[in-house]
């Protein structure tokens, strides 16, 4: 936390690392905002959700017919509001996690690293290698 006044910070073993979970894909979504701002992709451009975005266990997509397009725009919309990871998955593919981590590190979050787009489910897993 900091202080944007006296510039006074104060953290509670802020150096720790920890899985940062869903909530890297708020980062994810600033990058692919960046990305759009600067005219490398468009909200409007179409994603396919292809069934290797599908071996997940967190949000809707998982579970429909692969094959169809949505925007990118409704991909970051479900990657945020129900958590999905299809479209997380997609979304990191489409800005690309180098310059995720780059956009990161430009604001100064120098201790985040962005290492997959998506992680597959042990569920997932079971499900697809039957």
């Amino acid at each position: 936390m900091k202080d944007l006044k006296t510039g006074t910070r104060g953290d509670r073993f802020g150096s720790v690392p920890v899985p940062s979970a869903s909530t890297r894909k708020i980062s994810i979504l600033m990058a692919a905002l960046a990305a759009v701002h600067a005219g490398k992709l468009t909200l409007d451009q179409k994603v396919t959700i292809e069934s290797k975005y599908q071996d997940n266990d967190s949000g809707t997509f998982q579970h429909l017919t692969p094959g169809f397009s949505i925007t990118l725009r409704d991909a970051m919309v479900m990657m945020i509001i129900v958590s999905d990871n299809t479209c997380t998955g997609i979304v990191v593919d489409r800005v690309g996690l180098g310059e995720i981590q780059r956009w990161c590190e430009s604001i100064g979050m120098t201790g985040t690293t962005h290492r997959f787009g998506i992680r597959r489910s042990s569920a997932a897993t079971t499900r697809s290698s039957r």
